[in-house]
């Protein structure tokens, strides 16, 4: 007698565990309760992009669902944030958790120090023997609350423009200052999913370097420049030459995660297409550099 054995696999839905579905169900209470409140302050656009970003933010936290706690808690620490503003930009200065934490330059200062040391650690951890596993999970998990911080300074900041006037509010990716925090945040977090998947932190020394290097960037531009004051934004088409500097910086940033892949991923990883992969990774890398420079260069004058 024969018997034949049928393995189906489960489907999408049926994969998902109670805390998927309470992950769900806040996402999209918060997206239809921001619509109902404040539908009045969008136009049909922006309504749309509201009502999209629903799904896609439950469908990035079924697919991997580290980033379920991360929106949770930086939704939890900006409203928090922005309940301690109560209206008042001058609290920032006043208020403990404002003006040392949550205040937007506040948690994009932790954010840097917290990217410093991750790469402190990620490197310590390359060259120790006897406590490498140690110090890189140290370095990853400070790349994580750094990641945290960088996203609730940028939330925070988004609420600070409207507090500096409702024609000067606007989403915070409109100048170089905002497109390195933005670099910065998303480049690692990158780089913890590729951590996340292939069990490896031996990327990490060489990526967090990147991001070290533009958060390093960062502070000078801060420094120098006053970049991280909150200005009304420019015209139309300049408006949109930022855009199109941001999409650029981004299109790189995944560019050099690839190049550095190519790098250090173990070789099983890679089969025989090995020294291939590293050729071209080598000029993936270099073209970053050269682009960016470039691209630097420009907006500096």
């Amino acid at each position: 007698m024969n018997t034949t054995t049928l393995i189906l696999n489960p489907g999408y839905f049926s994969r998902r565990n109670a805390l998927d579905w309470i992950f769900a169900v806040l996402v999209g209470a918060g997206g239809l309760y921001a619509l109902n409140n404040y539908s009045a302050a969008m136009d049909v656009y922006e309504q749309a992009i509201l009502l999209g970003s629903i799904p896609s933010a439950i469908a990035l936290g079924w697919f991997w669902r580290p980033l379920r706690a991360l929106m949770v808690v930086v939704a939890g620490l900006s409203l928090l944030g922005i309940a301690l503003y109560q209206g008042q930009l001058a609290r920032a200065e006043s208020v403990f958790l404002l003006k040392y934490f949550l205040s937007s330059q506040s948690a994009i200062l932790w954010m840097s120090m917290l990217f410093f040391m991750s790469t402190l650690f990620y490197w310590l951890g390359m060259f120790s023997r006897s406590q490498s596993s140690v110090m890189e999970l140290i370095a990853s998990r400070m790349t994580w609350v750094a990641v945290t911080l960088a996203l609730v300074g940028i939330m925070i900041r988004w609420y600070e423009s409207y507090l500096l006037g409702p024609d000067i509010g606007h989403i915070p990716v409109s100048n170089l200052y905002e497109v390195f925090v933005l670099f910065c945040w998303m480049t690692a977090l990158f780089y913890l999913y590729f951590e996340a998947q292939y069990r490896t932190r031996a990327m990490g020394a060489f990526v967090m370097l990147v991001v070290s290097a533009a958060v390093g960037f960062l502070l000078w531009y801060t420094v120098v420049r006053e970049a991280h004051e909150i200005q009304p934004l420019v015209p139309a088409l300049k408006s949109w030459h930022e855009a199109a500097c941001a999409s650029q910086f981004h299109w790189l940033r995944h560019l050099c995660l690839v190049g550095h892949a190519g790098f250090r991923l173990p070789d099983q990883e890679r089969g025989n297409a090995s020294p291939l992969v590293q050729a071209h990774s080598f000029v993936v890398v270099r073209h970053c550099v050269v682009l960016c420079a470039h691209r630097l260069s420009q907006e500096l004058g």
